[in-house]
């Protein structure tokens, strides 16, 4: 375990032994007031008398965020009890909360006099905070509107799919499959899985059925009422396959899985939901070494579509296995491929950060979106296909305008990178899942939040803020 004290302006960490040991000391920025660990002990928080407060880095030493807004000494500093979230209290008589992981500042609430400490509730949806005048105050920070966060994953989950009728949602990941009440936004059933789920998961469009593909080569079929296997689909193999991707025909009567043999060779095959044979043979070429990580059917149910480890994209003749058209332009690896829902546009996401839309019948490149600082996970049109959604592995989910290109919407909460993201039915909702081992939901339209986020915010919303919560305009928004 270890230990910190402030002494002659220097912030030390002792090692609890007996006797203590002193294990290591920060650089001198300023007069330290203030310090705390995350839960994990991996970070050191701390407080100066100039207003900053920064997030270190226990093994390196280095500084990870700094906090910059407080006028006055930071005399508190705290972790949420899950890590995610800083609060600091200072002599300005301001409490605030920052994101850990991009250092945004998220809540300013405003006290009677200097705050001398802040704390979280132990369930995160209060701040409590004592002042200089002897009054402590506690505040609500977790607003309605914020939708719970589906926590029950042990790692990285990295699969997420809606049921048709916008009821259940199913996560998958490293530890499985599991499904959610969409409602209550509870655990219902955990899938007996065996091997980890890449991208892999589908609801059949009939809404009987859900499809996991698995890193042990083999993609199940799963009754959702009964939760249990109704059929496996093992894909031949001469060493070890992955299935990185799997979809259901717009009938629900195929289903196409595509993945690697020996991690580089590409494999995608079609089958016969019914007999459980295959129909369509590995149509995209074994010999060459380029991984299929994306697959989808199209709306009509006439063309397949794969994203490739080269950054090569392929059209394919569904009955055939032929091939029709090839999309040049990404230059890394393809981790996102989506047909738009009159079947005209595709779109695709990549390891070189960007999202482009293509017209399917010439093959040109409509739009490139740019924005995302890492890698991009996914990509989706929204029911309407007026909206694309992305995740990246730089902690963002974004909405895009799929006309113009433009980025209309960020959602920021995830503690890590987001690998996928999914709209609801009804296009009112999108849900995401991330390397932080949660999934999360969000509404689509914040307008109804800004009047309430204005009165807690007491201030007028940042450019950053604008972006998520949709705001186009640069006037005042809150009064």
């Amino acid at each position: 375990m270890l230990s910190v004290s402030l002494a002659d302006n220097r912030v030390l960490l002792w090692r609890l032994a007996e006797p203590p040991q002193e294990f290591g000391a920060f650089p001198y920025l300023d007069t330290a007031t203030a310090a705390a660990f995350s839960p994990d002990d991996a970070a050191l928080l701390i407080g100066y008398a100039g207003g900053t407060a920064v997030l270190w880095d226990v093994a390196t030493g280095q500084a990870v965020q700094v906090l910059k807004g407080h006028t006055s000494a930071v005399n508190s500093v705290a972790f949420s009890p899950d890590g995610r979230t800083l609060l600091t209290g200072s002599t300005d008589k301001t409490v605030r909360m920052w994101e850990r992981m991009t250092g945004a500042e998220q809540l300013r609430l405003t006290q009677s006099d200097q705050v001398y400490t802040a704390a979280f509730a132990p369930d995160s949806r209060a701040v409590l905070a004592g002042s200089y005048d002897g009054s402590v105050r506690a505040w609500d920070v977790q607003p309605q509107f914020e939708r719970p966060v589906l926590a029950g994953h042990a790692s990285v989950v990295s699969a997420v799919a809606f049921s048709p009728d916008g009821r259940w949602l199913a996560t998958g990941g490293l530890d499985g499959v599991r499904l959610w009440d969409v409602t209550t936004a509870r655990s219902v059933r955990v899938f007996d899985q065996a091997g980890s789920v890449n991208y892999g998961l589908k609801f059949s469009p009939d809404g009987r059925f859900l499809l996991s593909g698995n890193s042990t080569g083999a993609a199940t079929l799963w009754d959702i009422n009964r939760g249990q296997a109704v059929r496996r689909f093992a894909l031949p193999t001469l060493t070890s396959v992955t299935i990185n991707d799997v979809d259901f025909s717009p009938d629900s009567r195929h289903l196409l899985l595509g993945g690697a043999d020996d991690s580089i060779f590409p494999v995608a095959q079609v089958w016969d939901v019914e007999s459980g044979k295959i129909i369509l043979p590995s149509f995209v070429g074994y010999g060459m070494a380029d991984a299929v990580y994306r697959v989808a059917f199209a709306p009509d149910g006439c063309c397949l579509l794969t994203g490739h480890q080269s950054g090569a994209v392929k059209l394919w003749d569904a009955q055939h296995g032929q091939l029709i058209r090839e999309f040049t332009g990404h230059v890394e690896g393809v981790n996102g491929v989506a047909f738009s829902p009159d079947g005209q546009r595709i779109a695709t996401a990549g390891n070189d950060r960007t999202v482009r839309i293509w017209d399917v019948q010439t093959g040109q490149e409509l739009r490139r979106l740019t924005g995302h600082t890492d890698v991009v996970w996914s990509v989706t049109f929204s029911p309407d296909g007026q909206t694309l959604a992305t995740a990246s592995a730089d902690g963002t989910a974004r909405l895009w305008d799929a006309q113009v290109g433009d980025e209309v919407r960020r959602f920021v909460g995830h503690a890590a990178g987001v690998e996928n993201v999914v709209f609801s039915p009804d296009g009112q909702s999108v849900a995401t899942v991330s390397d932080d081992g949660t999934a999360r939901l969000w509404d689509v339209d914040y307008h109804t939040t800004i009047g309430y986020l204005c009165s807690k915010l007491l201030r007028d919303f940042t450019a950053v803020e604008r972006i998520q919560y949709g705001i186009a305009d640069t006037t005042p928004t809150c009064p």
